[in-house]
């Protein structure tokens, strides 16, 4: 499977979803960080 293939199965088969900068425990800036957050 392809990159493409693999983001746009990840889009449509999960009803919320982030491509971000980092890890969820480690982001790399800001944004990601606050949508971290909110997700979790």
């Amino acid at each position: 499977m392809d990159v493409m293939e693999r983001i746009d199965s990840a889009v449509k088969n999960n009803p919320v979803i982030i491509f971000m900068k980092g890890e969820p425990r480690m982001p790399m800036c800001g944004f990601s960080s606050h949508a971290a957050q909110a997700l979790m």
